[in-house]
C-alpha cells in the first residue's frame, strides 16, 4: 500500500511571515526616509534659500524621492529582522520538517522584494521626478526670492555668464504700475549700486559695468518648443563701464538685456521620467544647454551661408544686394570676396584690375521707398566686409555685417555722414557701415532647425577634403555635448533600472542570512547582509558616474555591484541548504 502526502501551500507560514515583514517595512521606512529627507533640507537651510515654513514643505517633498535610496535598505533590514524571529522563534525549523523546503519558506521575501523593485520602477517613472521638480522649485522659489536674499546677505547673483552684485534691492508689485500690468509682469524689482560681471568660461571678465540703478521686471514667456519660462529684462541706469580692451564707457542708459531665469530641472535628467528620457534621445533640443549650442552652430552656418551667397552673386552677377537696418537697399558691385586673415573680414574683389569697389546706398523716401531720399555712390580702393554675431549671450545675438571701406570717395545724397578721417584733395581716409543685414537672411530657417539636421548640413563642410575651420569648433562641441547628453540618458535609465533590482536581491539577502546565522545577534546578522548590500548602492552609484563620463563600459561596474550581492546571496542560500 502506497502512502502519498499531498503538499499544499503553507499559508499561514506565508501570511504571517509577510505580515511581519511588511510591519518591519513600513515602520523602517518611514523612519529612514523622514530623517534622509531632513538631511537633504540640511544645506539649503544653512545657505538661507529656505525659511522655516518652506523647510517643513521641503522636507515633505523630498520624501517620495528619498524612498529611492530608502527603500532598498529598510526592505533588507525588515527582512533580515523577520525572518531572524522567525529561525529563532524555530519556525522555520519545525516548518522545514513538515516538509516545507527552505524556498518555499522565503517565498514571501521573494514576492515582496518583486513587489518592492516593481513600486520603486513606479516611482522612478513618474513620482519621483515630479517631486524633485517640486524640491527644486521650493529651493530655486523665483528670481525675486533668490535676489532678495543673496543680495541682503551681501552676496552676489550668478546667471549663466553674468554675476550680479547690488548694495540694495526693493521689490514692487508690478500690479501698481499700468504699464508692468499690460506686460503681464510678475515680478519687479529696483536694484541699486549695481555690478555687472561678463565671465567666460576660464573665469576671466569680459566687461563689468557699474550702474547706480537697475530696474529688473519679469514676465511670462514660452520658448521655441512651447515650453513655459521666465523672462527677465534688466534695463541698468547710469552707470560706466569697462571692455575687456580696457575700453572705459560712459551712459546714462546700457541697452536693455534679458535672461531666462534659471531652472535646474530643465537641465537636468534625473528630473525626467523613463519616458521623457526615452524622447529625449529623439528631441535632444529640449534640454537647454543643448539648445544653446544648436543655436550657435546655426549662427555660424548662417554666416557662412551669407558670405557664400553674396560671394555666388559677385561672381555671377558682379553685383550683390544688402539691407541696413533702416531697410535701405546697399548694392555693392564687385568680382567676389576673398578672406583677409590680418583684418580678419573678407577683401572685395573689383571687377578688374586697377579698378575700384562701387557701392550704392538707397536713401528711403518720406514714404518708405527705397531712392526716395536719393542715392549715395561711394567708390573704394580697398573694402572688407566682415560678420558679427552679436556678444557671448545667445539670446542677445543677430548676424549682421560691416562693411569698411578705405580710400574712398562719395557723392550724391547723404555723402558726407560717416567720415573718420578725410585725405589729402578731399578723398575720404576711412568709412564703415554697419548693421548691414542680406537681403535674404538665413538664419531664421536655421534657428528653425534641431540639432541632428544642423549637423547633417555641417557634416560635409567638416568632414569632407577641405574642412572649414570656422565650422569646427561649433560642430564639434555640438556632437560632444549630444554624445554627453546620450550617455547621461543611459546612466540615468540603467541606474533606475538597477537600483530596482537591487531592492529585490536586497529582500533575499536579509532573509537567507537570517536563516542561516540563526543563532547569531540581530544586528550582526543584518551587518553580514548590509554591507555587500551597501557595495551593490555604491557601485550603482559610481557605475552611473562612469556610464555618464565614459560609455558602456561603465556598465559593468553599475550591474557589478547588483551581480556580485546575488552571487553573495546565492552562496548564502547554498550554505543554509547544507543544514
Amino acid at each position: 500500500m502506497h502512502l502519498t502526502m499531498i503538499r499544499t501551500a503553507p499559508w499561514t507560514l506565508w501570511r504571517h511571515t509577510t505580515g511581519e515583514l511588511w510591519r518591519l517595512l513600513l515602520l523602517t521606512t518611514a523612519v529612514l526616509v523622514t530623517v534622509i529627507s531632513f538631511a537633504a533640507a540640511v544645506k539649503p537651510l544653512a545657505d538661507g534659500k529656505l525659511g522655516p515654513a518652506e523647510a517643513i514643505r521641503f522636507v515633505l517633498l523630498a520624501m517620495p524621492p528619498m524612498l529611492a535610496y530608502a527603500l532598498p535598505f529598510a526592505s533588507g533590514f525588515a527582512a533580515t529582522l523577520a525572518f531572524h524571529r522567525m529561525a529563532q522563534d524555530n519556525e522555520a525549523l519545525a516548518a522545514h520538517a513538515g516538509g516545507v523546503s527552505h524556498g518555499r519558506v522565503l517565498a514571501p521575501a521573494a514576492a515582496s522584494g518583486l513587489a518592492l523593485a516593481g513600486v520603486l520602477l513606479l516611482l522612478n517613472e513618474w513620482v519621483i521626478p515630479h517631486f524633485l521638480r517640486s524640491m527644486e522649485q521650493v529651493v530655486r522659489q523665483d528670481v525675486t526670492k533668490l535676489m532678495v536674499r543673496s543680495f541682503e546677505r551681501g552676496q552676489s547673483v550668478e546667471i549663466g555668464s553674468l554675476m550680479i552684485h547690488a548694495d540694495s534691492v526693493v521689490q514692487i508689485d508690478p500690479k501698481t504700475d499700468p504699464r508692468l500690468s499690460e506686460m503681464g509682469a510678475t515680478q519687479y524689482l529696483v536694484l541699486g549700486g549695481v555690478v555687472f560681471l561678463d565671465i567666460d568660461k576660464f573665469g576671466e571678465v569680459r566687461d563689468e559695468a557699474v550702474v547706480r540703478r537697475a530696474p529688473i521686471v519679469v514676465v511670462p514667456d514660452e520658448d521655441e518648443h512651447g515650453r513655459r519660462q521666465s523672462l527677465a529684462w534688466v534695463r541698468p541706469e547710469q552707470g560706466s563701464g569697462v571692455r575687456r580692451d580696457e575700453t572705459l564707457i560712459l551712459f546714462e542708459q546700457l541697452r536693455p538685456f534679458s535672461f531666462v531665469v534659471p531652472s535646474a530641472f530643465e537641465d537636468d535628467p534625473k528630473f525626467l521620467t523613463f519616458g521623457e528620457l526615452r524622447r529625449l534621445r529623439s528631441e535632444p533640443d529640449r534640454m537647454s544647454f543643448i539648445r544653446a549650442r544648436t543655436r550657435d552652430l546655426a549662427y555660424h552656418l548662417a554666416e557662412r551661408a551669407t558670405t557664400d551667397a553674396i560671394n555666388d552673386s559677385l561672381a555671377s552677377q558682379g553685383r550683390v544686394r544688402l539691407e541696413r537696418a533702416n531697410g535701405e537697399p546697399i548694392v555693392v558691385r564687385a568680382a567676389g570676396i576673398v578672406w583677409d586673415h590680418p583684418e580678419r573680414a573678407w577683401r572685395l574683389i573689383p571687377a578688374r584690375e586697377g579698378a575700384m569697389v562701387a557701392v550704392e546706398v538707397w536713401r528711403l523716401g518720406p514714404g518708405g521707398e527705397p531712392g526716395g531720399g536719393g542715392v549715395t555712390e561711394i567708390t573704394a580702393d580697398d573694402a572688407w566686409l566682415a560678420t558679427h554675431m552679436g556678444g557671448p549671450r545667445l539670446e542677445d545675438r543677430d548676424l549682421t555685417l560691416r562693411m569698411t571701406l578705405r580710400g574712398f570717395a562719395a557723392r550724391g545724397a547723404g555723402a558726407e555722414p560717416g567720415t573718420v578721417g578725410e585725405a589729402p584733395g578731399g578723398q575720404l581716409a576711412e568709412r564703415v557701415l554697419d548693421n548691414i543685414r542680406p537681403a535674404q537672411n538665413p538664419l531664421p530657417s536655421l534657428l528653425a532647425l534641431d540639432a541632428p539636421r544642423l549637423l547633417a548640413i555641417a557634416g560635409p563642410r567638416v568632414a569632407g577634403e577641405r574642412p572649414d575651420p570656422f565650422l569646427i569648433p561649433p560642430t564639434q562641441e555640438l556632437k560632444r555635448r549630444l554624445e554627453h547628453l546620450d550617455r547621461e540618458i543611459t546612466s540615468k535609465q540603467h541606474e533606475r533600472w538597477a537600483m530596482a533590482t537591487s531592492c529585490f536581491v536586497m529582500v533575499i539577502t536579509g532573509a537567507v542570512t537570517a536563516l542561516r546565522l540563526r543563532s547569531s545577534l540581530p544586528l550582526t546578522v543584518y551587518l553580514w547582509s548590509f554591507f555587500p548590500a551597501l557595495g551593490a548602492v555604491l557601485t550603482i552609484s559610481g557605475g552611473q558616474s562612469l556610464v555618464h563620463n565614459t560609455g558602456a563600459p561603465g556598465l559593468l561596474m553599475l550591474w557589478g555591484g547588483v551581480g556580485g550581492l546575488s552571487l553573495y546571496t546565492l552562496g548564502a542560500y547554498r550554505e543554509l541548504r547544507k543544514h
